[in-house]
């Protein structure tokens, strides 16, 4: 195996570190208003200069709102979530193990009521007479373990079990160094390689070996089926936050601007539904039903993580980047845009006399007449595959998903629509109706009758063909 394989075996482990992921988490509330306001000033550089007033105002007020929605939605769904009982458990039962604290099915009841870490080292404590080492009761004495701090309680627990061990040679030196370093700040790829390296080098055996790295590896969060639904509806809310930022902004932009908002907000109001429904809604539902039908009919393979990604990765390419543009478009030429422009008690009833007219010529012709999907559209399901990362325990793909989430705000405000039907001119509609010649003969049987019905005079000629 050669050197740049090893490394990209190692990159995983580096991604995965909670010290890296909550670096970026931190540094996301600074990058994604510096993406905004590069993607202002080049939009406003590219504009018509008798227009810059105007899209720097629309910009910064379309892009500025949706940015903070998307850091909001991300503050109240993207939270870290605290080590639970059974992973404390997990974490510390080798140590357990050395120490000769054997777990009772008593034990083991009082601890399934644990609900905080002061409350387990406190069921520890009375249910054995050896103690644990002040390390570790220093972190158990926190009301909750943040993943990072978790990670430090799972390297001090291997530093104890490395330190126990008879050798004495350079290998057992630089690992505990490298656990030194990993305790407060993030392991290059490289130091990540040598603890794969070397651990199994300086453990006794093959068993001990893969306790010890499994202690020292930061590992994927493993999402169970019960909790993929909540992180599936946690993932869609925040998703909604950057859509309702985009219309803010928007109305806020063409209100400054002195623009008639009311009229534009229609056209934001369609972008924004089939943005969240297409690109969002769809996408993270279809993820969810494949999985769901996996661990139904294939329980052995839900657990891996292999058919869990692929598993998810078909219900968003079927539910989102197949369908999610023809679903949303078929309600939104039906439905959403009805409602929209005639208002919901109008908009509704013609949704229902279309489908009583149980004419499919009516329903699904013109679907692309108003949005059309685009390369960018295909490129925005990147939003999907970075979700489908997070419910496969990739954490470190999170910090991405607002900026992801942003690009559909900021085209929600821009009321973004592609091939508009031009509806015909009212002007041409008496010159339609009465171009039929068989229908009304005696309209043409004067040049001054003719004349007449160009200006809609249709009452004055009737009187005088009456008094012909």
């Amino acid at each position: 195996m050669t050197m740049a394989t090893q490394h990209l075996l190692s990159l995983p482990h580096y991604l995965d570190q909670p010290i890296l992921l909550n670096n970026l988490r931190k540094a996301s509330p600074y990058l994604l208003p510096l993406a905004g306001a590069t993607y202002v000033a080049v939009d406003t550089f590219r504009a018509d200069p008798k227009e810059h007033g105007k899209t720097l105002v629309k910009g910064l007020s379309v892009t500025g709102v949706t940015i903070a929605f998307a850091l909001w939605g991300a503050k109240l769904f993207l939270k870290p979530s605290p080590a639970g009982a059974k992973e404390v458990l997990k974490t510390l039962s080798p140590l357990m193990k050395e120490k000769g604290m054997v777990m009772s099915q008593k034990l083991r009841r009082q601890l399934a009521q644990y609900s905080n870490p002061p409350q387990l080292l406190n069921i520890l404590q009375n249910s054995s007479k050896k103690n644990l080492p002040p390390s570790i009761k220093s972190f158990l004495q926190t009301s909750t373990l943040t993943p990072v701090k978790h990670h430090q309680l799972k390297l001090n627990v291997a530093r104890l079990l490395i330190e126990k061990t008879s050798s004495h040679s350079p290998l057992k030196t630089q690992v505990l160094q490298l656990i030194q370093k990993a305790e407060n700040r993030v392991l290059t790829v490289n130091e990540i390689h040598q603890l794969r390296q070397t651990v199994p080098k300086l453990a006794p055996d093959l068993e001990k070996s893969k306790q010890w790295l499994q202690l020292l590896m930061a590992q994927p969060a493993h999402v169970s089926g019960k909790e993929i639904m909540n992180e599936i509806k946690n993932l869609s809310l925040m998703g909604l936050f950057p859509i309702l930022g985009g219309l803010l902004g928007g109305v806020m932009g063409n209100a400054i601007n002195r623009e008639d908002w009311r009229d534009k907000f229609k056209n934001q109001a369609k972008e924004g539904f089939f943005q969240y429904f297409a690109n969002i809604l769809l996408c993270n539902i279809g993820a969810g039903i494949c999985l769901s039908l996996l661990e139904k009919n294939a329980p052995k393979m839900s657990g891996n993580r292999t058919a869990r990604f692929a598993a998810m990765t078909l219900g968003i390419v079927s539910f989102g980047i197949l369908g999610g543009s023809a679903i949303a478009n078929f309600l939104g030429k039906n439905l959403i845009n009805g409602i929209i422009d005639d208002g919901l008690v109008e908009g509704t009833q013609q949704f229902f006399e279309k489908l009583r007219a149980d004419n499919e010529t009516s329903l699904f012709e013109g679907l692309y007449d108003e949005r059309k999907p685009e390369a960018l559209d295909i490129g925005l399901h990147l939003d999907d595959m970075a979700t489908v990362g997070v419910l496969s325990g990739l954490k470190w793909i999170e910090p991405a998903l607002p900026f992801f989430y942003s690009i559909s705000g900021i085209r929600t405000g821009i009321g973004y629509r592609t091939h508009k039907k031009e509806k015909p001119e009212r002007s041409s509609e008496p010159q339609q109706s009465y171009s039929n010649k068989n229908t009304c003969p005696q309209l043409f049987q004067g040049h001054h009758v003719f004349k007449m019905l160009s200006h809609q005079q249709q009452k004055p000629f009737q009187h005088s063909h009456v008094q012909r």
